[in-house]
């Protein structure tokens, strides 16, 4: 197992990077953690002026007071961390985690079924949402669906299923 960063140093990766994938990594960011996120060529997003995926088409986007900026590829994050931004890449199957090694990676996707998310990804993995499995697909579940139990931390078993 590898020895964990200092707090400001710790990489973490975010897989989506539509609304809620966003007000993850805006949360994160506002901790001072070195958030990096990946996406569609062509994002699915809806609310596109909350979601830090229309970097994508616009170069930037800023929400609630923190700027992303698209990356062509994962050697361009460590420049936009320095500019204290957020790196979104298009990166549909999170390659790019072999070279920037998270320590956290969260899959945000939302697609209601895991689409190539593992436990071997980086120490840390989290799924929000169902289509996960905490213990064997990912070591956390979030849960995503509205109600009492949105944002339970789930360890062993799986989120609520898609209604």
């Amino acid at each position: 197992m590898m020895d964990m960063p200092s707090l400001s140093n710790l990489r973490i990766m975010i897989r989506g990077a539509g609304e809620m994938a966003s007000g993850v990594a805006h949360r994160l960011f506002r901790a001072h953690f070195k958030v990096v996120m990946t996406e569609i060529p062509q994002p699915l997003c809806i609310r596109r002026y909350v979601a830090f995926s229309e970097a994508i088409s616009r170069g930037e986007i800023r929400v609630e007071g923190v700027t992303a900026r698209y990356v062509p590829g994962p050697q361009e994050a460590e420049a936009v961390w320095h500019e204290e931004k957020i790196p979104v890449l298009v990166d549909p199957e999170g390659i790019c985690r072999h070279t920037l090694t998270p320590h956290v990676l969260v899959d945000a996707i939302l697609a209601k079924r895991n689409l190539g998310t593992h436990r071997e990804d980086a120490p840390l993995v989290i799924g929000l949402g169902p289509g996960f499995w905490a213990g064997k697909d990912v070591d956390v579940v979030i849960e995503t669906h509205r109600g009492h139990y949105l944002g339970r931390v789930i360890y062993d078993g799986a989120a609520q299923a898609d209604t």
